[in-house]
């Protein structure tokens, strides 16, 4: 690669993959150094020889050996990463460790949407729980990352009698992977005035209408002084607040979660998969919904639930 062209070579890689990436150069840096190895080798055998250390000295599965071939293959010479042996390597942990979905169940979406509706009885909201209840529920009717709920800005968002349209232009996990940028689709839904997003997402912009300074565009502001734009860990914060206070155990589930509680409800409904693979940011062929979002709602009690129904009243 041509010197000048470095950076721009570099910024084919997400932020998030180079720091992924970074714990398997520490990992072989240290490796190479106490057995002598060069850190630039040409030997795909020393490759395999320090995945099958780590294989041996961790409890890591499948994925995470992935990387670390992808992370290596980026520096070292050759075609390392598509080597047979390696290849065949990998496979034998893809069977001894398989990657589990970090879920196997996922909770119901309604036990948040009624414990927000408790909030409309307070009004007008602290800025606290006005936050934290827009998050969650954009969260909840968009099906998206937070890294694109993060990344909304005022003059992305069109509102009309239906509701409103925000246009997420920045590069994300899902456009990347489906070559669209998200457009968010929030409606009114004035039957349950208490929970209707688009009623919220106003109240929202007209409570930090005051707040902003220097024309601050970006949407989620902190809820205390300076009242800075909110960063990605913030909102996260706010979704996990509200999921401990609605009885889900965030023990288990993280704010993440939402994505799936929201996809798998929606598939439980009747909503066609073309609809939840467009709303999500999957791509109509993509196997990510059934394969990782698609959960049962968790119930520990069904099976005990189900056999005492059996009884004759």
């Amino acid at each position: 690669m041509p010197p000048a062209a470095i950076t721009t070579a570099i910024a084919s890689i997400a932020p998030s993959t180079l720091r992924q990436y970074n714990v398997s150069y520490k990992l072989w840096w240290r490796y190479c150094s106490e057995k002598g190895i060069p850190v630039y080798t040409t030997q795909t055998e020393a490759v395999i020889t320090f995945l099958q250390h780590l294989y041996t000295k961790t409890n890591a599965a499948y994925g995470t050996f992935n990387s670390h071939r992808s992370a290596l293959a980026l520096i070292l010479p050759g075609d390392v990463g598509n080597d047979s042996n390696l290849r065949r390597f990998l496979k034998g942990i893809k069977r001894l460790r398989p990657q589990k979905p970090k879920y196997q169940t996922t909770w119901d979406p309604s036990r948040v949407l009624e414990h927000l509706k408790t909030y409309f009885s307070h009004h007008p909201l602290p800025l606290s729980l006005l936050s934290a209840k827009l998050i969650t529920l954009l969260a909840l009717i968009t099906g998206q990352r937070l890294q694109a709920l993060h990344l909304i800005k005022l003059s992305q968002i069109v509102g009309d009698e239906q509701g409103f349209k925000i246009f997420i232009d920045d590069t994300t996990k899902t456009s990347i992977r489906s070559g669209e940028h998200p457009c968010l689709h929030i409606p009114y839904f004035l039957d349950q005035p208490a929970i209707c997003a688009a009623t919220t997402l106003t109240d929202y912009m007209d409570a930090t209408k005051t707040l902003r300074k220097n024309d601050e565009q970006a949407l989620f502001l902190c809820a205390r002084k300076p009242h800075h734009p909110a960063s990605k860990q913030t909102l996260s914060r706010w979704i996990k607040r509200t999921l401990e206070k609605s009885g889900v155990d965030i023990s288990i589930f993280t704010p993440h979660s939402t994505r799936h509680a929201s996809s798998s409800s929606a598939k439980r409904t009747g909503l066609s998969l073309a609809i939840i693979n467009k709303t999500c940011g999957w791509s109509n062929t993509s196997k990510m919904f059934a394969e990782v979002y698609n959960r049962p709602l968790r119930d520990t009690f069904a099976f005990g639930r189900t056999i005492l129904q059996t009884a004759k009243l």
